[in-house]
């Protein structure tokens, strides 16, 4: 029902609104009961996409939008390959506690001790069975507050950042370059070692500009496009 919604806020009835519909009025619309649509919503909001005010309804975040999904959806490539007419699939690769000095990088745009460990996290992305994107993120473990499960994982890692760090992202810096996948990649992906993948570079922060995790997705070239938009200051 998330994605249902989501979608309808980007490109159908609410493509312009400011304002969702009640929670009635949507479990109306969409023949489902309140409580989904409650969850939905509560999903939306976590990522910052709705807020919502006792007695002032749900306003459609129009500016985190803009941060979510100019990169096409980063936030979320389940989302996006399922608007763009995929069978979406996600999996837990692997994941693991690892020092910080086992990645130089990583400790360094996370600005942490080189003692401070990390939880690695390895996802995959199917598109209609097809492997079209392997994310890598790193999360310190002195963010996280609560215990996990390996169920845990398999989700969005900003639903998780929320859940277990109790930190919202507010910002991300971001590089992109074209990269001959490595041992690993070519592993989990099965791709031809001699074609470039995209590889998007991205640490995201708290409002206070805190270092929240690092992650590292490699993405098959020819099944989503990202787009960067520049805007004169």
């Amino acid at each position: 029902m998330k994605d249902h919604l989501l979608k309808e806020i980007l490109y159908g009835e609410y493509r312009d609104a400011m304002v969702l519909s009640s929670e009635d009025d949507l479990s109306q619309k969409f023949q489902v009961s309140r409580s989904t649509i409650r969850a939905a919503l509560t999903s939306l909001e976590k990522e910052r996409v709705i807020v919502r005010r006792q007695g002032a309804g749900t306003r459609i975040n129009r500016k985190a939008l803009t941060f979510s999904f100019d990169l096409n959806f980063i936030e979320d490539p389940h989302v996006v390959l399922r608007c763009i007419g995929y069978t979406p699939m996600r999996y837990l690769v692997s994941y693991r506690e690892i020092l910080a000095s086992a990645m130089p990088e990583v400790q360094d745009l996370l600005k942490v001790d080189s003692r401070e460990k990390l939880l690695e996290i390895n996802k995959l992305w199917r598109a209609d069975s097809k492997p079209v994107i392997f994310f890598k993120d790193y999360v310190p473990l002195s963010l996280i507050k609560h215990p996990y499960t390996e169920d845990d994982l398999e989700g969005s890692i900003f639903d998780f950042v929320y859940d277990h760090c109790e930190e919202v992202v507010e910002s991300s810096a971001d590089q992109i370059e074209a990269v001959l996948p490595n041992e690993e990649v070519y592993r989990v992906m099965g791709v031809d070692r001699n074609i470039p993948l995209l590889l998007l570079s991205e640490t995201f922060f708290n409002e206070k500009g805190k270092p929240l995790f690092q992650g590292y997705g490699h993405f098959l070239q020819g099944v989503m496009r990202v787009t960067l938009r520049r805007k004169k200051v």
